[in-house]
């Protein structure tokens, strides 16, 4: 469970800051997607699981694609099978 938590908070973060290159508050995001203001605050504290649907609106809005959301760090990644 843990892990789940962790993996959370780090989307968080990686949402977060991805609002802010596109030069957004969590207000302004959360009129363009038509939620409340706490979701997207929610979901930046990794308080709550992202959605698929709402991952796609949110690409969408900060221009970004789904690598830059939830990508593991390239020391995370496991090796690719008979690779290096």
């Amino acid at each position: 469970m843990e892990e789940r938590a962790a993996i959370a908070r780090d989307i968080g973060r990686r949402l977060a800051a991805a609002r802010q290159r596109a030069g957004l508050s969590q207000a302004a995001a959360a009129r363009a997607l038509g939620v409340p203001q706490s979701q997207i605050a929610k979901l930046e504290l990794g308080l709550r699981q992202l959605l698929l649907f709402e991952a796609v609106q949110l690409m969408g809005l900060y221009a970004v694609e789904v690598r830059d959301l939830i990508s593991p760090p390239l020391a995370e990644r496991p090796a690719m099978p008979g690779g290096s």
